[in-house]
C-alpha cells in the first residue's frame, strides 16, 4: 500500500487537508515494516495499522485511527481484486 494511494483516498473522501500526508505517510510505514516482518494476513495488518496509529495525533484531522485501518483495508482487498460489498 503506497502513502500516495491513501493520501488521494483521504482527500477524496473529506477535504484535502496537510496532515493527511502525515497520516498516510504513518500508516505506510507500519504496513511496511508489517509486511517486512513476514505479516500476510489483511485482519492482521489493520490491526496493527489500527494499533500503532493509536499514538498519531488526530486533532488536525477529519479521520480517526479506525477510519485509517478501515481505508487501509479497503484499499488493500482493492488492490487484491477482492469484492469487498457484504452479503455477495
Amino acid at each position: 500500500m503506497a502513502a500516495e494511494t491513501l493520501q488521494q483516498w483521504l482527500d477524496r473522501e473529506f477535504i484535502p487537508e496537510p496532515v493527511n500526508q502525515d497520516i498516510a505517510k504513518r500508516a505506510a510505514q507500519v504496513f511496511v515494516r508489517q509486511r517486512m516482518e513476514g505479516e500476510n494476513d489483511v485482519g492482521s495488518l489493520v490491526v496493527a495499522i489500527l494499533t500503532e496509529m493509536q499514538a498519531f495525533d488526530f486533532s488536525k484531522s477529519f479521520y480517526s485511527e479506525f477510519a485509517i485501518a478501515n481505508a487501509v483495508s479497503d484499499l488493500l482487498l482493492d488492490s487484491l481484486g477482492v469484492d469487498r460489498c457484504c452479503g455477495q
